[in-house]
């Protein structure tokens, strides 16, 4: 029996649970380090005086065009404060389900435009994209911000998926595929075209291979715990990260010099901000977040990781994984494209999330 509530679908019957359950790998020492690193992320490497820099560079001295989904609030709104700041010669367009809320944020930011999008619900993707087009011919760089965090269980999209998958996977998948045509066209005249993805450490708690595949929304799984949903969730934005430029280039990317220097022109990558208090929290119960204080940061802070990974040249090759407050780092080993059967894997999952947005393209 399935039950909508405020644009929801929640599940209030389970069938029957199923007798296996997602396998999570053993972590190892480097697994470990990158998880600790997080504690202790050091000073940011890439704030504004760097991209002033960067940006006086560009011979052409043209205005780039951005999209920050989830912009209206934490680290995407934080983001935008520190671009505003350093430059006026960067469009932005915050895509986010909350009117009020958004312009409200960014009324004091003429440079800053927003659209509206509610991941919640993919139908909502082809208008939004619609109506940006209308404005933009062209798109220089795509943060993939917006996400949710350890709501109620149960707790399902429009489309009936699961939520963290729904809103932080699928919802962006579509999204990106209905832009994959104008920032591959802007890529050709610019070529410093970027993708992100914002990940998060919690993926070393995700299932084996990322997607738990005999039941990716846990329907008929005795539900597991909300790190868990989370983390599937966060794994699968580090394979769309290192997939995109495979998926979106004749002859799957990398099949001679050619296509390979066609490929770089849109560099993708995945981050983890770093430990950070923003409105993802609002759904841990209060001892989580009482101990959450004590090892996380400023939103501000984490600004600093996606501003890295958006502007700085360190990163200029796609699959690359930043961590906080802007360097490089390592994702788990079951996500290189390079190990021993991870790349089939992570088409399947690819493959997955295309079957979900098949109605909506």
């Amino acid at each position: 029996m399935l039950k909508k509530t405020n644009s929801y679908i929640y599940q209030t019957a389970f069938p029957m649970p199923a007798t296996t359950k997602p396998e999570i790998p053993w972590k190892s020492w480097q697994n470990w380090k990158e998880i600790l690193q997080g504690l202790y992320p050091g000073k940011p490497t890439f704030t504004e005086v760097e991209l002033q820099q960067v940006l006086s560079l560009d011979d052409n001295n043209h205005e780039r065009v951005m999209i920050i989904t989830g912009g209206n609030s934490g680290i995407g709104l934080e983001l935008i404060k520190k671009i505003t700041k350093a430059t006026n010669k960067i469009r932005i367009y915050v895509f986010a389900r909350n009117r009020d809320s958004t312009l409200r944020a960014i009324e004091n930011l003429p440079q800053v435009h927003y659209v509206h999008l509610d991941l919640a619900d993919i139908s909502t993707v082809k208008p939004a994209v619609a109506q940006f087009l209308t404005m933009e011919t062209r798109l220089d760089i795509i943060i993939h911000n917006a996400g949710t965090m350890h709501p109620r269980q149960g707790h399902f999209t429009e489309q009936n998926h699961e939520i963290h998958l729904g809103v932080n996977c699928i919802g962006s998948h579509l999204l990106q595929h209905h832009l994959n045509r104008t920032i591959i066209e802007t890529s050709r005249s610019h070529r410093n075209c970027r993708i992100i993805w914002v990940s998060s450490t919690s993926h070393f708690w995700a299932p084996r291979h990322g997607l738990y595949f005999p039941d990716p929304n846990f329907s008929f799984t005795t539900p597991p715990s909300a790190l868990t949903l989370y983390s599937q969730s966060k794994a699968i934005n580090i394979i769309q990260s290192r997939l995109w430029n495979m998926m979106n280039h004749e002859g799957g990317g990398g099949g001679n010099e050619e296509e390979e220097e066609e490929e770089e022109r849109v560099v993708c990558v995945a981050l983890c901000p770093g430990y950070l208090k923003t409105g993802l929290s609002r759904n841990l119960t209060s001892v989580e977040n009482f101990f959450g204080d004590m090892i996380t940061h400023d939103a501000a802070w984490g600004a600093y990781t996606s501003l890295y990974a958006a502007f700085s040249p360190e990163v200029d090759k796609s699959g690359a994984y930043v961590i906080s407050f802007g360097k490089l780092g390592r994702s788990r080993g079951d996500f290189d494209v390079d190990g021993d059967g991870n790349l089939e894997n992570m088409v399947r999952v690819w493959r997955y999330l295309d079957d979900q947005i098949a109605e909506y393209k």
